[in-house]
């Protein structure tokens, strides 16, 4: 039990609430070590090496998830672009239906947003755990290095969706009455 939990038995009016979820926590937990799935704050318990393990196959996973959720977003972005300048049909709508151009051009942009977001969750994910694995000395940084998401890659790929997304915005909001 970490210093937090503690803390909180300290108090008679959140002890039985406490004791539940803590209760619920570990439960949880080996739940998911029996499964096979596990979790990333509960490694507290577990010698170096398996702690390591799990630690270098979340930065793998992390890496992998987020290159393909970028690439998904960056075909997204790329088919409406393409869809807008193909179909006359849809110019014409969006040129005749009253704000909703410039609707769908604040959707695209907020959307952009909300991907940077979870981008960024990922990147602070896995520079924490590299962090940790530095903390744990278990291996040599070079064992795990190449793992992590690195900053540069997160800035490439969220510049790179930004361009497509403020582009697919700027055309959608510039769309005017024929």
């Amino acid at each position: 039990m970490n210093n937090h939990s503690q803390s909180i038995y300290k108090n008679p009016l959140v002890r039985p609430i406490a004791k539940q979820w803590e209760l619920k926590r570990k439960t949880l937990a080996a739940s998911h070590l029996a499964k096979g799935k596990i979790a990333m704050n509960d490694t507290t318990t577990r010698d170096p090496k398996q702690e390591c393990d799990i630690h270098i196959a979340y930065l793998s996973e992390t890496h992998k998830a987020f290159i393909e959720n970028s690439a998904k977003v960056t075909g997204f972005l790329l088919l409406a672009i393409g869809w807008y300048a193909t179909s006359k049909e849809a110019r014409s709508f969006l040129a005749t239906t009253s704000g909703l151009a410039l609707l769908s051009a604040i959707a695209v942009l907020s959307a952009y947003a909300l991907s940077v977001a979870a981008s960024w969750v990922a990147y602070s994910g896995s520079a924490m755990t590299y962090r940790r694995l530095q903390q744990l000395a278990y291996l040599p940084e070079q064992a795990y290095k190449e793992r992590r998401l690195g900053l540069l890659t997160f800035a490439v790929c969220a510049a790179g969706n930004g361009v497509l997304a403020c582009l697919l915005a700027y055309l959608l909001a510039a769309t005017r009455q024929p």
